[in-house]
């Protein structure tokens, strides 16, 4: 809240008659602080976009690796064990690069039911 006060009739000098006026500025600052802090938060899911894309092209070309590698590896071998958790860790992984992008996109985010993290 604002308060003004204006004096209306002075005697000997003094103000006796004083106009106050009050104004709700409660909504005025919040769409102040609003419009202040909505180019930061575009900026920050811009980045996260950035970020979460290029992170999602490394993933997928380590996906593709494993997936080449999986052919010269038979089911047992010790190799195809450690391919197979790359693989499993890197679609986890792309998931949370696809939460990133919905965070851009200012989209709601959902919960992996499939990895461990949240």
């Amino acid at each position: 809240m604002s308060l003004y006060a204006a004096p209306l009739a002075y005697e000997l000098g003094f103000a006796v008659q004083v106009l106050l006026r009050l104004i709700e500025t409660t909504e005025q600052k919040w769409l102040e602080t609003h419009f202040t802090q909505s180019p930061k938060m575009q900026a920050v899911w811009q980045l996260a976009g950035g970020i979460a894309r290029d992170f999602d092209k490394l993933l997928t070309a380590m996906i593709g690796f494993c997936d080449s590698l999986f052919k010269s590896c038979w089911p047992g071998e010790e190799p195809f064990a450690d391919v197979m958790q790359i693989k499993q860790n890197a679609n986890c992984d792309a998931l949370l690069f696809r939460q990133l992008l919905a965070f851009e996109r200012q989209q709601t985010l959902a919960p992996c039911n499939v990895c461990k993290w949240p």
